[in-house]
């Protein structure tokens, strides 16, 4: 636990002031996040008895469960964010949620929502993204968003919740925050972008694979951005030879995962009824009399619509991953060409509707160069067969780059900056990059090199990832011991101790806290 310690002190003057220091930590109603929180609010707490604070909201049964399990874990001050009783208590700052609201809505009208998305601040904090994205995970609202009850009734709470959260760490001695999600404008939400916009530190402890921190950068450019990081990617020291067997691997569930979801890998590329599928049997579903080996394939893979669309950033050349679809779609049905675009709804998501929205658009079109993908296509398959792929910022654009095929993509994505995929200032750059996506070359062999390279830092050497990292392995079972430890805790409020991570720890050298600087 010392280790661990000293690198905090070092990295971030976490322990300098003598101050007592407030700790917030958000509450999800989920077990699972509860235990993560506790953990990392522990790790903060070592030599310090800083105070704990958790926000709840007691409409939420589930919350109000888990309030239960933080007081028998130790944490026993509470910020009841119930809104109905907020509205009671701080009428000035219902008051003043009326003027951004109105101010904003009037701004839609006229700017349109890309504008709000981009610049709607409540004291200085951007939350015009999280308004949208919880607005659009809504009753398929992403297909026709407009300034309706619904959304004014979500633009109205957020400014209120944000300007009640910005007075909260203005009057508390807050320094950290630790939330469940960064995504959708709910307390989680908002309190990280508040928290950014104070200059706290804000962190999330994620489902046991890694610690993030988040800051205005991956706020705006996500998370996994490889913006600053590509001197580390290019000095990855690793053959050719072995890159591609890692690519192999990967295709086929052979390896663990850090950036893609195992969950995803599976469903994409290893359906029970997957179906290989060669060029000529994709080219017979457009009617063509001209010869096959002339007609020149385009995926174009379609997003989860509805879940997060700016979790990966804020950054995005149009208001959503559904907006860039249609948009696309509007442009290539009206050009004619010799390409044929393959329309892939995205296999992983939750929300079948999407897949039929994204199926009736395509009937509507009735076009003879557009067509659907067959749902039993695996994405190896379409890398081996398509010439070139358009996507918002997913990952099959870097799969295709990593054949040498040419890739478009709507926005800053993990990979960009490399020049590795094509990608466009503007909106007006990005539709003149998608009509001559044919004559868009191959990549050259450093490129293609440069990007297995990428693909493979991702997947198995982010430094703040447990089970990937063979490095990381022991501290991956060290979390699910501690997680039980919790739940033995709770069943015996009297046994608690506050020092009862630094004891577990002092038992033996722990891997977790050895890697503490690649963590956090």
């Amino acid at each position: 636990m010392l280790r661990i310690f000293e690198i905090l002190k070092k990295k971030d003057n976490f322990f300098d002031n003598k101050k007592k220091e407030t700790i917030i930590i958000s509450n999800r109603g989920k077990r699972q996040s509860s235990k993560n929180a506790l953990i990392l609010a522990n790790i903060f707490n070592y030599k310090d008895n800083n105070l704990f604070k958790l926000i709840f909201d007691s409409s939420d049964v589930k919350q109000l469960k888990e309030k239960n399990f933080f007081f028998k874990n130790g944490v026993n001050k509470f910020i009841d964010f119930n809104v109905k009783k907020f509205f009671l208590f701080y009428k000035k700052e219902l008051f003043l949620s009326i003027y951004p609201t109105f101010y904003y809505s009037i701004g839609i009208y006229k700017k349109g929502f890309y504008w709000f998305i981009n610049n709607c601040k409540i004291k200085n904090t951007y939350i015009g993204d999280l308004v949208f994205d919880t607005y659009c995970n809504k009753n398929y609202n992403f297909t026709n968003p407009k300034v309706d009850l619904e959304f004014l009734k979500i633009l109205f709470l957020a400014v209120f919740k944000t300007i009640c959260i910005s007075k909260m760490i203005h009057k508390e001695s807050i320094k950290t925050v630790i939330i469940n999600t960064n995504s959708y404008c709910f307390v989680d939400g908002l309190l990280c972008r508040v928290g950014i916009s104070n200059k706290l530190r804000v962190y999330e402890f994620l489902n046991f694979n890694f610690i993030k921190r988040y800051n205005l950068f991956n706020t705006n450019y996500g998370y996994f951005s490889l913006k600053k990081k590509k001197k580390k990617v290019k000095r990855v020291l690793i053959s050719n030879k072995k890159l591609k067997n890692f690519i192999n691997q990967r295709f086929n569930m052979g390896i663990k995962t850090n950036y893609t979801f195992s969950r995803d890998l599976r469903i994409t590329n290893n359906l029970r009824s997957a179906k290989y599928y060669d060029r000529n049997d994709i080219l017979r579903k457009f009617s063509t009399n001209e010869k096959n080996s002339k007609k020149f394939i385009v995926v174009l893979s379609a997003h989860a619509f509805s879940d997060a669309p700016h979790c990966l950033g804020k950054k995005f050349l149009f208001n959503d991953y559904f907006d860039q679809f249609k948009q696309t779609l509007d442009v290539i049905k009206n050009y004619k060409n010799n390409i044929c675009w393959l329309i892939r709804a995205n296999p992983t998501t939750y929300n079948i509707g999407e897949k039929k929205i994204i199926k009736d658009m395509v009937i509507n079109i009735n076009s003879k160069n557009i067509r659907l993908a067959p749902s039993n296509i695996t994405s190896k398959n379409l890398v081996e067969i398509c010439d070139a792929v358009v996507t918002g910022r997913g990952t099959m654009a870097l799969e295709f780059a990593c054949f040498g095929k040419p890739a478009l993509i709507a926005g800053p994505a993990t990979y960009s900056g490399f020049g590795i995929v094509k990608e466009s200032k503007n909106r007006n750059a990005y539709f003149k990059n998608l009509l001559n996506i044919k004559n868009q070359k191959k990549l050259s062999i450093s490129k293609v090199i440069l990007a297995r390279k990428i693909l493979y830092y991702l997947e198995t050497q982010v430094p703040h990832h447990f089970n990937g990292n063979p490095d990381l392995k022991k501290g991956f079972k060290e979390l699910n011991k501690i997680s039980q430890l919790f739940t033995n805790l709770s069943l015996k409020p009297s046994m608690y101790n506050k020092n009862v991570l630094n004891k577990f720890f002092a038992k033996k050298k722990s891997s977790i806290l050895t890697q503490a600087k690649k963590i956090i």
